[in-house]
């Protein structure tokens, strides 16, 4: 049962992450939030994939040595790239530039010994799955700067926190929940690595990383997101339909699967594509009234002259009067 969790999770984190940082991504290739939101997305599905891959076809002590050896060098990006997310989230990148720079020099020095015994130097029978991977002498420094960094960043939101209170800190709290949940559930994936008999059984919980931070892009539109998570779910469903059709056994039921695949396919394009009208519409609108704001503002303004001039002309002309009543009381 372990091993089926362990692989339907995995599956789910993988592809959550891979369609999400592309959908992200091309929706707005030059903001930066886009662009290193993309990059966390990607660390984390190039260890989700490799860790699925283990769990279903990682049955020998080759196989499983390599792809567990994979994910892992996966995961050497994760942390860099999470605090990379954080600080343009926070608006603190300036003030952080200096450490995401060391951080990105020490993920590379790192990912140079990924496929070494330096990092991963063998596997073993753990508990309930059949080969896990033994850390090597390079893999203590990066797990002891991942928790450091994971933490850091835990820390500068909550920081955040106390300066954006109420509406303001919803999207902050969002993305923080949903890191807490996911991080701290990845975490017991590191368990058995250093014979702690604890299964990973919080391995699920890493989605919601991305569940949390999708609510608060949704809230906050960042990167509209009601579009993205739509597609999103379009994507996730048709490969897990695919997928599905092809474990089927006989050609009645593999072209039954296919079928429905291909029909939520069509059903998903219709929806994604009357979203994106939906979309267009509202924009239309909005700058509508921008444009109708604008003129109203205007012509307000102009209003504005025009009383100004009309009421100093009133003032100078009760001026003159009293100055002529003056000059014939003096007379």
């Amino acid at each position: 049962m372990l091993i089926i969790y362990l692989t339907i999770s995995s599956f789910i984190n993988a592809i959550t992450t891979t369609v999400l940082g592309i959908l992200v991504y091309i929706k707005n290739r030059k903001n930066l939030l886009n662009k290193t939101f993309s990059l966390f997305c990607a660390s984390v599905a190039a260890w989700s994939w490799p860790y699925f891959l283990w769990m279903l076809i990682g049955k020998t002590q080759e196989s499983a040595l390599f792809w567990s050896t994979a994910l892992n060098v996966g995961a050497i990006f994760t942390p860099i790239t999470y605090l990379h997310f954080v600080s343009v989230f926070l608006k603190i990148y300036e003030e952080k530039k200096k450490l995401i720079k060391i951080g990105w020099i020490f993920s590379l020095l790192v990912f140079i010994t990924g496929f070494t015994p330096l990092f991963i130097k063998g596997v073993r029978p753990q508990g309930l799955i059949d080969w896990y991977p033994v850390p090597g002498p390079a893999y203590h420094p990066f797990l002891l700067v991942f928790g450091i960094f994971v933490f850091y960043c835990w820390y500068l939101m909550f920081k955040a926190l106390k300066k954006n209170k109420g509406e303001s800190g919803l999207p902050i709290r969002y993305v923080l929940i949903g890191t807490l949940l996911g991080f701290t559930g990845g975490a017991t994936n590191f368990l058995n690595l250093y014979n702690i008999p604890i299964p990973p059984y919080g391995h699920g919980l890493v989605v919601f990383v991305f569940i949390f931070t999708g609510l608060a892009i949704l809230k906050y539109h960042l990167f509209e997101i009601r579009i993205v998570l739509t597609e999103l779910l379009v994507f996730t469903i048709a490969g897990i339909s695919l997928v599905q059709a092809f474990l089927f056994q006989t050609f009645w039921t593999k072209l039954l699967g296919l079928g429905v695949f291909g029909l939520f396919c069509l059903i998903g394009y219709l929806l994604i594509k009357s979203m994106h009208k939906e979309i267009q519409a509202k924009d239309e609108l909005e700058q509508k009234v921008r444009d109708r704001t604008k003129e109203l503002q205007e012509s307000n303004d102009e209003l504005k002259r025009w009383y100004q001039l009309t009421i100093g002309r009133e003032v100078r002309m009760a001026e003159l009067k009293e100055k002529i009543k003056e000059m014939e009381g003096k007379k």
